[in-house]
């Protein structure tokens, strides 16, 4: 009898698709047994549906494998994506740039070897906790969207970090309405780039401080009050821009930062360069123009390769004697 029945919901599921499949096997647990947890079904819909799908080398149970190949097909319909299946399964970028999405697809999270993901320009208000089975991206770019949230689950990409022809990459979410950083954005030690532009996050984490690998952090036009002390830490960061926030102070820490090329904190509420800044001798460009700055410190004089000094629209009323060769020398701009 049950051999019967096991074979006359064979015989009606050849002709259902994946998801009235799924319903049926979900009426009940004996259904379920008879049909959808034995792998003759999934074995014919596979040869039916899909007879290449032995070339996708997906080591896992036939229900598995059909659901994933299903998914990609539509994914692929989904988007207009043009690729063959098996293209897109393999595929190690995709750029869904402008195409007016609301909501990313859960299917791309099958794309397990994905190294590079630009869903920019888009629509999107929600990063769904899947993101973190992408275990495998290096880029991933959501900037210009209506995103509120970043979850927990991106300190799972541990190899987000740089690539694309040499440019410094790795996680865009600017121009976005998120309000704060999760401290799991310190597991991502990989991490060569953090754009966070235009949002409205009030704190950066002391998390901050374990990405190692940093080369630029660029957290412009928020509502950040304080930059942590663990900044510091960031001992190869290269261009560290926060402009257009509330920041009162530069904490001494900043001195640690040797290999800074670029520092921008305008349109702040900064009242004082401390003396560290001395320590910053690879530096370039300091752009501290309006704040709320008083003085120059000696220690300006240490940093060896400056060639822009930006103290636009502060408060300074002199320029210390040791100090006035940074004009005649057109670094230190006053006015």
């Amino acid at each position: 009898m049950e051999r019967l029945s096991s074979d006359m919901l064979f015989s009606i599921a050849i002709y259902l698709d994946y998801p009235e499949i799924i319903s049926l096997c979900g009426l009940n647990s004996k259904i379920n047994g008879l049909l959808c947890q034995r792998e003759p079904i999934w074995l014919y819909k596979l040869n039916t549906d899909y007879p290449d799908w032995k070339s996708f080398n997906i080591n896992s149970s036939m229900n598995i494998i059909y659901r994933t190949i299903y998914e990609l097909d539509v994914l692929n319909r989904k988007l207009n994506l043009n690729y063959s299946l098996i293209g897109l399964y393999n595929t190690e970028t995709l750029d869904l740039r402008h195409n007016n999405i609301t909501e990313i697809p859960p299917e791309i999270f099958n794309l397990i070897n994905l190294l590079e993901l630009d869903l920019s320009d888009n629509k999107i208000t929600k990063i769904p906790p899947e993101i973190g089975n992408l275990s495998s991206l290096q880029i991933l770019d959501l900037s210009n969207n209506q995103i509120t949230e970043i979850p927990p689950e991106i300190g799972n990409l541990l190899s987000l970090e740089i690539l694309d022809s040499g440019e410094i990459t790795g996680i865009d979410l600017s121009n976005n309405k998120i309000t704060e950083i999760p401290p799991e954005i310190g597991n991502l030690i990989n991490l060569n780039a953090l754009k966070l532009n235009s949002n409205q996050i009030t704190k950066i984490p002391p998390e901050i401080g374990n990405l190692s690998n940093l080369l630029e952090l660029e957290l412009d036009d928020n509502r950040i009050t304080e930059i942590p002390p663990e900044i510091g830490r960031l001992t190869d960061l290269m261009y560290l821009h926060i402009n257009g926030n509330q920041i009162t102070e530069i904490p001494p820490e900043i001195g640690n930062l040797v290999n800074l090329d670029g520092l921008l904190l305008i349109d702040n509420q900064i009242r004082e360069i401390p003396p560290e800044i001395g320590n910053l001798r690879s530096l370039q460009m300091l752009d501290l123009s309006k704040n709320q700055i008083t003085k120059i410190p000696l220690e300006i004089s240490n940093i060896i390769n400056l060639l822009e000094l930006d103290l636009i629209n502060n408060q300074i009323t002199e320029i210390p004697p040791a100090l006035e060769y940074l004009l005649y020398n057109n670094i230190l701009i006053l006015h």
